[in-house]
């Protein structure tokens, strides 16, 4: 994901892309590039752990115009990186810290679309410490509140499989603060939603299927992209109607759901303030819209609406194709540099 959208950011016409790598991770996937002309479209700065990559993110947002910010759910790493960039007056090109906050914690996220009308799993708070209670039945979902990828995440099927999690929690630490949900049955499915963030405009990208693990555990193994159901156009407006009830959101954001094929049921599980995998699958459907006489725009149209959002419902197209599949692996083109008149803008 992370390769995947350095790549497309750098593609775009007047605008430089500033990312960090860990150099644990072996040598960085990009190899600085530029545009035609004296403007530089990737740099790409090593470090060697946490601390040095906090300083480097840091003194690189200093720097920049706009901050895209890719960080997990828990331990509030999303919320303190959007905070921070936020704090000093620095563009998101993302949701606002209030935004973050809200949909990091699945327990209030879910009290929210409650008192807002949008169908959701009912949620309550677990102290996995404690026997487990009747409700809500069995099977259930525990998870953390604040995650992120499926971590710690267990279908249990009876109070034995909870008691036995329970004396677990040293290895689980991120359950200490857990939710306790009932498993509802359904296709797991999801859409990008990109916000525009003036809390009017939201458009729901086509929908996509995901392919989670049949262990109990809901890792995710990728997904399907588009998926061909007849309740697509419910589960879209949905997704648009869970993303408007939450101020703040912009740019790309991820809303989770089921889709019961057979009760016709669509119900929205969570929304992912952030990119998601799936920009690995929209990116390849996305087509790039032509300029007169047919000549291919040579930048991605998705990476454009990461930037620009307000821009996206009139750039944005989908290539009519057979469905792709795409993993939660590393996944443009050079275009020209700044014409006269135009400026260059930073994107960490």
């Amino acid at each position: 994901m992370l390769h995947a959208v350095v790549e497309d950011l750098s593609t775009l016409t007047g605008v430089e892309v500033h990312t960090t790598w860990d150099g644990r991770l072996g040598p960085p996937p990009w190899q600085p590039t530029s545009h035609s002309g004296s403007a530089t479209a990737l740099t790409v700065t090593v470090v060697d752990g946490p601390a040095e990559e906090w300083q480097q993110f840091a003194e690189l947002a200093r720097q920049c115009d706009a901050v895209l910010v890719i960080a997990p759910e828990f331990d509030r790493l999303l919320e303190q990186r959007s905070d921070w960039v936020s704090s000093r007056g620095i563009p998101l090109l993302g949701p606002s810290p209030a935004a973050v906050a809200l949909c990091a914690d699945k327990w209030r996220l879910a009290q929210h679309f409650e008192s807002n009308g949008v169908p959701t799993i009912p949620t309550t708070l677990c102290d996995l410490a404690q026997e487990p209670t009747v409700e809500p039945g069995w099977p259930r979902v525990i998870k953390p509140r604040f995650g992120a990828g499926s971590t710690s995440t267990f279908l249990l099927q009876d109070r034995h499989e909870q008691t036995a999690l329970g004396s677990q929690l040293a290895f689980e630490p991120l359950l200490n603060d857990a939710i306790i949900q009932p498993f509802r049955v359904g296709i797991p499915a999801s859409v990008a939603v990109i916000c525009q963030g003036d809390g009017r405009v939201f458009l729901p990208l086509p929908l996509a299927r995901q392919r989670l693990s049949s262990d109990g555990r809901f890792h995710y193994l990728g997904g399907e992209l588009p998926f061909p159901s007849p309740f697509a156009p419910q589960a879209l407006e949905l997704a648009r109607l869970a993303c408007a009830s939450v101020p703040g959101l912009r740019g790309f954001v991820g809303v989770d759901l089921l889709v019961d094929e057979v009760s016709g049921q669509v119900t929205i599980v969570e929304i992912n303030p952030r990119l998601t995998t799936s920009y690995l699958g929209y990116r390849r459907l996305a087509a790039a819209p032509s300029r007169p006489g047919g000549v291919i725009l040579r930048e991605s149209p998705l990476a454009r609406a990461l930037v620009w959002p307000e821009n996206a419902r009139a750039s944005l197209g989908f290539r009519a194709s057979s469905p792709l599949f795409f993993e939660p692996i590393q996944g443009g083109m050079a275009d020209n540099g700044p014409k006269t008149g135009e400026t260059t803008e930073k994107v960490s």
